[in-house]
């Protein structure tokens, strides 16, 4: 099928974009999802995010918790290395700097 759509371009990409259009008129024939009512007016949209904020505040979460995931990477050191964990433990405390100047608490004097 590969060599086929490599030797027939253009009819795959007609056909491609014959089929993306035709599934988005589908979709807005069949009601789709109206963006414009589902944020407007609202203090948190109705869309699933939304739906999940005001499920969690409704659980007693008065602010939700903010998460950052930070994937740390070396090509010549290994895990064990005691110079990563150095580097992790450096980037954590720059991390934890930034989190205290932005919840207001004295952050960081900038080089």
């Amino acid at each position: 099928m590969a060599l086929w759509s490599a030797r027939h371009r253009w009819p795959v990409m007609i056909a491609w974009f014959a089929v993306t259009i035709g599934l988005f008129v589908a979709s807005q024939s069949l009601g789709g999802i109206k963006a414009v009512s589902a944020t407007s007016g609202a203090e948190v949209s109705q869309t699933e995010s939304g739906r999940a904020i005001v499920a969690m505040r409704a659980g007693g979460a008065g602010s939700l918790p903010d998460e950052l995931d930070v994937a740390v990477t070396s090509q010549s050191l290994k895990v064990t290395d005691p110079a990563f964990w150095n580097t992790v433990a450096t980037i954590v405390s720059r991390l934890q700097e930034v989190t205290a100047s932005v919840d207001g608490r004295p952050g960081p004097a900038r080089p």
